[in-house]
């Protein structure tokens, strides 16, 4: 009598007992072999490519800037950041940025907390 008494609730609980989620299609990516693509990314950037090119994989970070230095956040992880010199595309002294504007230096990526402004 007991035994079937503890059954029949064993039974019960687990039948109200919630659902596991489903197993992630995909394991997460480690960690080390991400900062590695974040790092190829960078190192693929080359003097004199486009603004263009660099805001594939990066964007543009807030903050307060000068129209020759600008940061950009690596969009896979806004905490990556770099520091983009360029040549402006544009003859006139507007400084509007352009997707032409040429690469004329890159910095080392570094970490920082993203600026949201």
């Amino acid at each position: 009598m007991i035994q079937r008494a503890v059954t029949f609730l064993l039974a019960v609980s687990l039948a109200s007992a919630p659902a596991l989620p489903a197993a992630p299609a995909q394991s997460p990516q480690d960690p080390a072999e991400f900062i590695q693509e974040a790092m190829k990314t960078v190192g693929d950037l080359k003097v004199g490519d486009t603004r263009a090119k660099l805001e594939r994989d990066f964007r543009h970070d807030g903050g307060l800037e000068f129209s020759n230095q600008e940061r950009y956040d690596y969009k896979k992880c806004l905490f990556i950041k770099i520091d983009v010199q360029f040549t402006h595309a544009q003859a006139d002294t507007s400084h509007r940025l352009s997707p032409a504007d040429t690469i004329v230096h890159v910095s080392k990526p570094y970490l920082e907390w993203p600026y949201n402004d």
